[in-house]
C-alpha cells in the first residue's frame, strides 16, 4: 500500500488551524467545497461534497473521525468516496491523519493519507491526490493567513 505524507508551516497558533480544519463554513472555503458537514467529535463524522447540485454532487468524501485530540490530532477512517455516482472499491480502507506541531510561534501542519493499493486505479487515484494534498494545503495556507 502507497500512503502520501505532506507537511506546511502556517503562521497561526495551533488552536485556530484545529479550528478550521473542523469547521464547515470553513472548509468549504480552503477546500473550495460546496457542502460540509461535520461532527468534530471522536466518533464523529467528516462530509464534505463538491458540485452545485446538492440533490447530485459531483463528488462526495465521507468518513468517520477517530483517535480525536483537540488542537493536536484527528484521524479519519471508514471512508466512502462518490465521484459521479460511482465509488472506488479500494476507498473504504484509507485512512487521513490531520497532526498539529507547535513550531516558532506557527503551527506545523501534516497530512497523512494511507491505503492506496498498487494497481492502475490506485495509482491514478494516488497521483490525483498528491496533486490535490500540495493544493489543499496550499489553499489552507493562504485562507488563514490572509
Amino acid at each position: 500500500m502507497k500512503s502520501i505524507e505532506k507537511s506546511i508551516l502556517i503562521a497561526e497558533k495551533r488552536s485556530s488551524v484545529f479550528k478550521t480544519l473542523l469547521t464547515p463554513s470553513d472548509i468549504i472555503k480552503w477546500w473550495e467545497a460546496d457542502y460540509a458537514m461535520i461532527q468534530p467529535q471522536r466518533e464523529g463524522y467528516y462530509i464534505v461534497s463538491w458540485g452545485k447540485d446538492i440533490d447530485n454532487p459531483e463528488y462526495t468524501s465521507v468518513a468517520e473521525i477517530k483517535d480525536f485530540i483537540i488542537n493536536e490530532s484527528f484521524k479519519l477512517e471508514n471512508y466512502k468516496y462518490s465521484a459521479d455516482g460511482s465509488m472506488p472499491d479500494f476507498s473504504r480502507g484509507f485512512t487521513v491523519v490531520f497532526k498539529l506541531y507547535d513550531h516558532d510561534n506557527h503551527t506545523l501542519l501534516t497530512v497523512e493519507h494511507h491505503g492506496f493499493p498498487e494497481n492502475e486505479k490506485g495509482n491514478e487515484f494516488y497521483n490525483a491526490c498528491v496533486k490535490g494534498w500540495n493544493d489543499t494545503l496550499n489553499n489552507i495556507k493562504s485562507y488563514i493567513e490572509d
